[in-house]
């Protein structure tokens, strides 16, 4: 077995991955979902909009991006 191999199994024993660096802090926040409330204005309800954009509907503040093609 190649040396490579060795390390990315043992690394994932250990539950690292390789594109993991070893000590690298986690993000802690939790991502948006659709209803939470936002958390710029605390006012208003997370959705989604046609863009897949997930914006408060009192504030307009854009909490996430994006979809799936």
């Amino acid at each position: 077995m190649s040396q490579v191999r060795e390390k990315i199994e043992e690394s994932n024993a250990n539950g690292r991955y390789w594109w993991r660096k070893s000590g690298e802090e986690r993000c802690a926040q939790p991502q948006p979902k659709p209803g939470d409330v936002c958390t710029h204005c605390g006012e208003g309800t997370l959705a989604f909009d046609g863009l897949f954009i997930l914006a408060c509907d009192q504030c307009q503040h854009i909490a996430d991006s994006g979809g799936f093609t």
